[in-house]
């Protein structure tokens, strides 16, 4: 039970510190370009572990804060898409159980994944004028590569993390 608690409350404190600190790191020319979804990466990390209920709950709560305070044009859409891509990233992990490198992948393909099924539905209700190639090379390249430093980044800490935790909750039973 501490372990899914602990995980909230990183998941909230990554969510805050990415819609408040991290957009001042980076120029503000780049910020046009680049789509932080760092809750994201740590929402199919739990789902790579083999949680997808549990990372798919985080994804619709997750995504109805970004629906209501960043995107509010359209709710519903990082709802429905973050809590599909927790569900099947780890519906995906499970048939694999990846290491490093397969983990690593998965995310790289949920994170196009949001990026393009974000964009179709924006194209779809007429959001935005942007071409696909244009919006792939100058918005989505760039930010699955950030995300992706990210993830490889914390993947080491947040897996002990969750193994400790783990053992934890198993010599306590």
């Amino acid at each position: 039970m501490m372990r899914k608690q602990m995980l909230w409350v990183l998941v909230l404190l990554v969510f805050i510190l990415e819609g408040s600190l991290i957009p001042w790191l980076f120029p503000r020319e780049w910020l046009f370009h680049l789509s932080f979804r760092f809750v994201l990466v740590l929402i199919l990390m739990v789902a790579i572990k083999g949680k997808r209920h549990h990372s798919m709950a985080m994804g619709i709560v997750f995504g109805i804060l970004y629906d209501i305070l960043f995107f509010g044009h359209m709710l519903g859409m990082y709802t429905f898409v973050m809590g599909l891509c927790g569900y099947a990233a780890g519906l995906y992990a499970e048939k694999l159980q990846p290491a490093f490198l397969g983990s690593i992948w998965i995310i790289a393909a949920f994170l196009l994944f949001e990026e393009v099924a974000v964009y179709s539905i924006y194209a779809l209700f007429q959001i935005h004028q942007e071409s696909i190639i244009w919006a792939f090379s100058q918005h989505m390249v760039p930010s699955i590569l950030l995300n992706l430093f990210f993830a490889v980044a914390i993947y080491l800490p947040f897996n002990s993390m969750i193994e400790k935790s783990e053992q934890k909750e198993v010599r306590n039973r």
